[in-house]
């Protein structure tokens, strides 16, 4: 009967201390705050600073803050494993993904695709990731990348030139 007593008033103790201390190990993070702005062709078309929950990815940020710009994603498979998928955003506010055009430079010896399309930064690079056996980066697509805290995100359309790697 003793031992008992020891271990409630133990547990008890335990309880209170992390009551005081604000239990900082179980707490639910607090919610993000972040600075958006929508840029089309080199032109800032809107730039705000949005709340959002904890755990928000930007294809997040997009549908809460940008749904009246009726947003169209489109599910692409990763290139290294298929059966993984991500959304792309293909279309915001009237602005569609499009391909433009496709050639070899033979000044770098690449292949170069050119497309009008919408991209994302996050304080001012391209969020990406890298992986074993691939010896380049991998751009995050927006449904991959965590908003922390303070991000300055920018989603901008326009006509990009992307090297193709062979």
């Amino acid at each position: 009967m003793k031992a008992y007593k020891r271990i409630l008033i133990a547990l008890i103790a335990v309880a209170i201390t992390f009551s005081l201390a604000g239990a900082p190990a179980f707490a639910v993070q607090d919610d993000v705050s972040v600075n958006v702005s929508i840029v089309v062709f080199g032109e800032e078309f809107d730039s705000q600073t949005v709340t959002l929950e904890s755990g928000s990815t930007v294809y997040d940020l997009v549908n809460v803050v940008y749904g009246d710009l009726e947003p169209v994603w489109e599910t692409v498979p990763d290139f290294q494993y298929p059966n993984v998928t991500y959304e792309a955003l293909f279309s915001l506010g009237g602005y569609e993904s499009e391909y433009v055009d496709y050639y070899y430079d033979d000044d770098t010896g690449h292949y170069v695709y050119v497309s009008n399309d919408w991209i994302y930064t996050v304080d001012g690079d391209r969020p990406t990731e890298e992986r074993p056996g691939v010896d380049f980066s991998i751009q995050q697509y927006m449904d991959q990348y965590v908003i922390q805290n303070g991000d300055v995100i920018v989603l901008d359309y326009d006509t990009w030139y992307e090297q193709v790697e062979f």
